[in-house]
């Protein structure tokens, strides 16, 4: 304790004698901490394991690589545990959020929509098909995945693409089922009979049990997760470049918070430059009043916010 406190502990007022004490409880014992660092990175090399990367498959990382990397990540932009992990070293957009990524192998694969190609069903009734049935932008997309030439949907729309509008059908029947989920048992038949493994999965990733409880619940975090994983397939279908407004519009969100979203999976929004108009296709007067959410690669997030001095 200084001089000055010393007086001030003395002499001073009940409130400088609080503010005092305060300060002392917070001081950080250097020494204690230099002491818990090294007991830290013990801990860590002791418990590495063998992990592949570049150039180094056969070697452990350390706790020296650990907090490198810590050191490197505190000066990185924002990146929300609640997306999918981004692949940082690509410039392919396609490769950022791979649909086999999002999309799990098994429950990719437990997606039958060969029923939904029948030409002769009408929209309405291919819509009745699916899980969620009140999406115009799924109707339109499958829509355009028949009308399209063969050669076309291999690329554009074609199977992999049908699943990944199934299973946004799948999440959002899921996201409205979110008060029914105490009765696991009834959910497939709530859900149009969606595969098992669909539902388990995302039982198992999209919800938490709440305390005293071991009933399954959406959370506002897993929420957030739900979307953010839902945002990636949407961009996957949309060849990595979403329309803000048809997006809010689809799913009654504000145009913000949709643009929020994106945002956070390392998208830039703005209007369509005349490059990207040429990548996408897009017509000059469509692109005129269009913002569009277009997937970057690497990702770029947005940059973390720093909390000013606490106003007094």
């Amino acid at each position: 304790m200084t001089k000055r406190d010393q007086l001030g502990e003395a002499f001073g007022t009940r409130k400088a004698k609080s503010r005092i004490r305060a300060n002392e409880r917070n001081k950080v014992d250097a020494s204690a901490q230099e002491s818990v660092r090294e007991h830290l990175m013990q801990y860590i090399d002791d418990a590495a394991v063998s992990m592949p990367s570049e150039g180094r498959s056969n070697e452990a990382v350390t706790s020296s690589d650990i907090l490198e990397a810590t050191d490197s990540a505190s000066h990185c932009n924002a990146i929300s545990p609640l997306i999918p992990l981004p692949n940082m070293s690509t410039s392919d957009p396609s490769k950022v959020y791979p649909l086999d990524v999002l999309i799990p192998l098994e429950e990719a694969s437990a997606i039958d929509v060969k029923s939904l190609l029948d030409k002769t069903l009408s929209d309405r009734e291919r819509m009745n098909m699916l899980p969620f049935r009140a999406s115009r932008w799924i109707e339109q997309k499958m829509r355009m995945s028949l009308e399209l030439p063969s050669e076309d949907k291999l690329i554009l729309l074609g199977t992999p693409h049908r699943r990944a509008l199934y299973y946004i059908s799948c999440m959002r029947q899921f996201q409205k089922m979110k008060g029914a989920l105490a009765n696991l048992s009834s959910l497939p038949e709530k859900m149009n009979h969606v595969p098992t493994v669909i539902l388990d999965g995302f039982v198992q990733r999209f919800t938490e049990q709440a305390r005293g409880s071991a009933k399954p619940v959406i959370t506002p975090a897993m929420e957030n997760k739900l979307m953010a994983y839902q945002f990636a397939i949407r961009l996957a279908v949309e060849n990595w470049a979403a329309d803000i407004d048809a997006t809010a519009s689809d799913l009654q969100l504000t145009s913000q918070r949709v643009t929020d979203i994106y945002k956070s999976l390392g998208c830039t929004v703005d209007k369509v430059s005349v490059s990207d108009r040429e990548r996408l296709g897009i017509k000059s007067g469509e692109a005129r009043n269009m913002t569009k959410a277009i997937l970057q690669a690497p990702p770029v997030f947005p940059r973390e916010r720093k909390r000013g001095p606490a106003k007094r």
